[in-house]
């Protein structure tokens, strides 16, 4: 515990000793200050001997076993995370202290400090330790335990581990992470040299299996809700039980139904076993977990770790491919299956779902696994949900060419390879990304998210808000994720009381229609009335805009929806008559010469037709 500890703590002077203006070499005198009056000196001192170069006097390199596992961790970690040539620059980190965007060539700033902010930071950690540690002196795993978690929620995530472009993307809370989870796996098989040849560690993945087609059995929003929250549930123990067996810092990132870690070999079969079963205890098996790791040695992780993670991403899709579907539970010829999924027999009638079947209605039968998510799923009704429109509209949306960007290929454009922490950075930001941002962009207009993780967004929401959030969503993705990845959205919207499973199936296959069409980022809509539906052709989110953007000024018009319609009606049958309309209204002074323009512009490029149609659904 104590190399953990210490492996955790070693960057930790840094914050303080660029606030004051110190040298590069210098922020190992910081982290022993800092850890000594923390941990005491045992432990500050091997925090503190993590160098060897000729900056550093003798005293201060390693000596002991444990300091030079630090140090060796530590240059791992920095050989993995730094494989381009920084910026040449001062012996001392010069203000401002930038933290780049990961998906950036290094000069898109997520953060700037100046020397007050970084010393108020350096303040605050000290602080936090303090706390984290305190009365926790006698146990060790207690103390680590608290100091992690304390850490993890700190302000070492917006401070660079390295200020020099473009290697400046790394924070120093991942950089820490990962010097840590190496240390934690040489310790675990002994110390045997200092040569990183001489070590290997397991690289696992792990990814849930159908989880489109198991929430796509959702037939209410109750069971939508129940199932996305299970997946959520399922891959958060799934990543517990990486953290129980080989520490917090081993799970290099879990969400969406993914998990990434780095673990000691020692420990693969175990943590396979566990993080499947763990995955499928909740589920109860309805939804699988796959698992594939990748043995690696230490000179590997440092200098090939986008080759590794490539040949790692192939075996785990293979073995995706591979696993053989679930068998369906037999089901008697004198029982009813369930109305939900239509694979188990039904023992439970929903009194306040009522079907009608060959024109005699019948309540909604279940099985006892329906039964017992629906239960768990209540909370939120169609009627809350019904906006002025009367119509529901379901949102689904995913990011573009994410692959790409996790894979590294996208980092290439950029002059910049993928790393350990750029990717456990990246999967967190769009995880977060969709889970936090715009989850409350969906609240914000009313909405309730179904589920949001990886770069996947499901939401219910009000009929009449769900162009302008699918617009505001695909802004928000875009900008949070440095311009480097796109959302593609399909919207179904259907009158409120028609069931959801109809607009889920609708919304998939949009956003399959949307995602189809040259280029990164669109959109594709439906609007089911009681007749048939009206179906838009995709489009990109500019042309998306212009159209909204047109539905708006027909709102502020001030003209009758009657004149609107005889306009729109027109225009793309008649377009000579309907311009002939139009400067006959402006004319007469009914429609005032900005807005008549506005008109004869949309005429002319032929949109004026489904603009009407926004207009008249949304209004």
């Amino acid at each position: 515990m104590n190399v953990r500890l210490a492996a955790l703590l070693h960057d930790i002077g840094k914050p303080s000793c660029w606030a004051v203006g110190g040298y590069w070499s210098e922020h190992v005198h910081h982290t022993f200050d800092i850890v000594r009056g923390v941990l005491g000196e045992d432990i500050a001192r091997t925090a503190m001997r993590h160098h060897t170069g000729s900056s550093y006097p003798e005293d201060l390199r390693p000596h002991s076993e444990e300091e030079w596992i630090v140090w060796l961790a530590d240059n791992l970690s920095s050989g993995s995370d730094r494989r381009e040539d920084p910026e040449k620059g001062s012996f001392k980190p010069k203000p401002p202290f930038t933290l780049t965007h990961p998906l950036s060539d290094g000069s898109t700033p997520v953060l700037s400090l100046d020397v007050a902010r970084l010393a108020e930071d350096a303040s605050g950690l000290v602080r936090g330790l303090r706390e984290a540690a305190e009365g926790s002196r006698g146990d060790l795993s207690e103390v680590y335990s608290k100091v992690y978690r304390r850490l993890e929620g700190s302000r070492l995530k917006a401070i660079p581990a390295d200020t020099r472009p473009p290697i400046n993307d790394v924070s120093l809370w991942h950089h820490s992470k990962l010097t840590t989870a190496i240390a934690g796996c040489i310790s675990e098989g002994g110390f045997r040299g200092s040569e990183a040849s001489d070590y290997s560690f397991i690289l696992m993945s792990g990814d849930a299996d159908r989880v489109s087609q198991y929430i796509g059995e959702a037939k209410r929003i109750p069971d939508l809700n129940a199932r996305s929250e299970r997946v959520k549930h399922a891959t958060d123990e799934a990543g517990k039980a990486v953290a129980r067996l080989a520490g917090p810092e081993c799970l290099l990132f879990a969400g969406g139904g993914s998990l990434l870690a780095l673990l000691p070999p020692g420990l693969k079969v175990a943590a396979e076993a566990d993080v499947v079963e763990r995955f499928v205890a909740v589920t109860g098996g309805e939804v699988t977990f796959t698992v594939s790791s990748l043995e690696v040695s230490g000179d590997e992780l440092q200098s090939r770790f986008g080759e590794l993670w490539e040949r790692a991403g192939s075996r785990l899709r293979q073995a995706k491919l591979d696993r053989a579907p679930a068998p369906r539970p037999g089901v008697g010829a004198d029982e009813r299956l369930c109305d939900v999924c239509g694979r188990r027999p039904a023992s439970r009638e929903d009194p306040e779902r009522l079907l009608p079947v060959d024109a005699s209605p019948r309540f909604e039968a279940l099985c006892e696994e329906c039964w017992a998510l629906r239960a768990s799923g209540k909370g939120v009704w169609v009627q809350d949900l019904e906006g002025s429109s009367r119509y529901l509209a379901l949102v689904k949306a995913d990011g573009d060419g994410v692959g790409d960007v996790l894979s590294g290929r996208a980092l290439q454009g950029k002059g910049k390879s993928v790393t350990p922490s750029r990717l456990s950075t990246i999967s967190e930001l769009i995880d977060t990304v969709c889970e936090a941002n715009l989850s409350a962009l969906v609240t914000h207009h009313g909405g309730q998210v179904i589920f949001a993780g990886g770069d996947d967004l499901l939401a219910v929401l009000p009929g009449e808000e769900a162009f302008s959030l699918a617009l505001e969503a695909s802004k928000q993705f875009k900008g949070d994720l440095g311009g480097a990845v796109t959302l593609s959205a399909g919207i179904a919207l259907s009158p409120a009381r028609q069931p959801v499973y109809l607009a889920l199936q609708d919304a998939s296959r949009l956003l399959k229609e949307a995602k189809g069409i040259p280029g990164k980022g669109a959109v594709a809509y439906n609007v089911v009335t009681g007749r048939s539906p009206s179906v838009s052709k995709p489009m990109k989110w500019g042309e998306f805009e212009e159209l909204l953007g047109l539905v708006s000024f027909l709102k502020s018009s001030g003209l009758p929806s009657s004149q609107l319609r005889m306009i729109a009606s027109t225009a793309k049958e008649k377009p000579d008559e309907t311009r002939a309309l139009i400067k006959y209204n402006m004319g007469r002074g009914v429609l005032a010469p900005v807005w008549g323009d506005k008109l004869l512009e949309a005429v002319e490029s032929g949109s004026l037709a489904e603009a009407f149609r926004v207009y008249n659904l949304l209004r």
